[in-house]
């Protein structure tokens, strides 16, 4: 059942889940929020579009990442380079082979009742509303999603260029930013300690000092925290409206 909710709410709700993201564990944190607050489609099909919405974001990071690398290779480490590679190559492979669903199924089949991908469970619906979502669709959230990752590099990029790391260019960014959002899925809070140790490396690799890679990392990591409290401002004022619950003279 296809949601009817207008892009004003989706957008409220996208807000709220980036609030909660800051302090629930990893980057799925405030995607549990948004599954649960969004109160109109059947829980399959809302938990099967947040997954989609992450996995469309990594995807789209990692398809850059492999894109540029070729042409600033030179300037990094063989050990940046193929770490780099590896980490956007699984990416994009496993990306495919949860789309496709076929080899997944066949894979963890043998599952157990509700752990199984296969049947009437809660888990198999919700994967098999994942595997059958059309290809517009998948395009259409492709390039919202470059959209959004690019202005994500470009902050990436700005903050550099605000602590006077005006060498290093913006195509480097596109290859780092996609391998530190990955580390947000690590157990952590909102990344922090697991991004700043992915993130400084990478930028001294190409001469950044530690002290101000240490800097940008952090200050990257607080405009994301700006962006949660706007969420937490949108959660708190309309509450009631956002969790769907109407006054009674509003009710049909």
């Amino acid at each position: 059942m296809a949601s009817t909710r207008p892009l004003r709410r989706l957008t409220e709700l996208t807000y709220v889940g980036e609030f909660f993201g800051q302090f629930l564990p990893t980057a799925f944190g405030g995607d549990v929020v948004r599954i649960l607050a969004f109160g109109e489609a059947r829980s399959q099909v809302v938990a099967a579009t947040a997954i989609l919405d992450r996995m469309m974001g990594l995807f789209v990071l990692f398809a850059m990442a492999l894109a540029l690398l070729p042409f600033r290779g030179d300037v990094l480490t063989a050990e940046i380079v193929a770490f780099t590679a590896m980490v956007a190559g699984v990416g994009l492979l496993g990306g495919l082979v949860l789309l496709d669903g076929r080899l997944v199924r066949r894979g963890i089949g043998w599952l157990p009742g509700p752990l199984s991908l296969r049947g009437a469970g809660w888990l198999a619906q919700t994967y098999d509303t994942f595997t059958s979502t059309g290809r517009r669709a998948l395009g259409a959230a492709a390039l919202i999603s470059l959209a959004y990752n690019a202005g994500l590099v470009v902050n990436n990029y700005l903050v550099g260029r605000a602590y006077g790391v005006d060498y290093v260019p913006l195509e480097l960014y596109a290859v780092f930013v996609p391998v530190v959002v990955t580390s947000y899925l690590l157990p952590s809070i909102q990344g922090w300690g697991v991004a700043q140790g992915v993130y400084v490396p990478l930028l001294m690799s190409v001469g950044v000092p530690a002290e101000t890679a240490l800097a940008i990392s952090v200050t990257v990591a607080l405009s994301d925290v700006v962006t949660g409290l706007l969420g937490g401002v949108v959660f708190v004022l309309p509450t009631r409206r956002l969790l769907g619950v109407r006054p009674p003279s509003e009710k049909a």
